[in-house]
């Protein structure tokens, strides 16, 4: 019975992942076919990534979610939301940064930092101790992507991602290791960017939202 359940797991999960891929495949389409519109050069018809893409039955459109990448990486924050019908783009929200090879800091795209220096930077900035090292299980994404051990303070595996961070203040985009932890000690869940130069924290983001029942807003 076990292997029969196994089996009808399997399946589920091997179809899923096949309409996913092709979902992706449709969308990808579309914005070759739809680049002037959208905004996209023939020069840089390269530098997206297909972050998701659905059919919506309702409204008869394919939605896709476009992820802005240079030298294969993704870029933080660069996000466009597109809907075609009739294989035409009928909308778009979001934007790309069209300058972004004049902005980068790292020409190609190589940390000088490693990844797991990165994570003990990270924990260090979240004042998470450990006397674990952390130890790598699994590479994803040509590498760009690290997943690592609990180190005995994460709910779940702790993953460093490569991908450039725009900086607001100077306009230069930075290289930088994201690194995602969930600490067993609270509800957060952190993310992390780290500096893949320097080691220095660029910003952090909580994904866990707290909500001040006793003093709302404006009191």
């Amino acid at each position: 019975m076990k292997r029969i359940v196994y089996f009808f797991l399997l399946m589920i999960t091997t179809i899923s992942t096949v309409a996913q891929n092709d979902e992706k495949l449709v969308a990808t389409q579309l914005v070759n076919k739809n680049a002037t519109s959208i905004g996209i050069s023939q020069e840089n018809l390269d530098n997206y990534m297909v972050s998701s893409s659905y059919f919506d039955k309702t409204t008869a459109t394919q939605m896709v979610y476009l992820i802005q990448s240079y030298l294969g990486l993704p870029v933080y924050n660069q996000v466009l939301v597109l809907a075609f019908k009739n294989d035409q783009l009928i909308s778009k929200a979001g934007q790309f940064n069209i300058s972004i090879e004049k902005q980068v800091n790292v020409k190609n795209g190589v940390p000088a930092i490693s990844a797991d220096n990165a994570v003990l930077a990270a924990l260090a900035d979240r004042k998470l101790s450990t006397t674990d090292m952390p130890v790598v299980l699994d590479r994803k994404e040509n590498g760009n992507k690290i997943i690592f051990s609990k180190m005995g303070i994460s709910m779940e595996n702790i993953s460093a991602q490569l991908m450039w961070v725009p900086e607001e203040k100077t306009g230069i985009v930075k290289l930088a290791w994201e690194v995602y932890i969930i600490p067993k000690t609270t509800s957060d869940y952190w993310l992390v960017r780290v500096d893949a130069m320097n080691n220095s924290i660029l910003d952090i983001d909580n994904l866990t939202t707290y909500c001040n029942w006793d003093h709302p807003a404006g009191q």
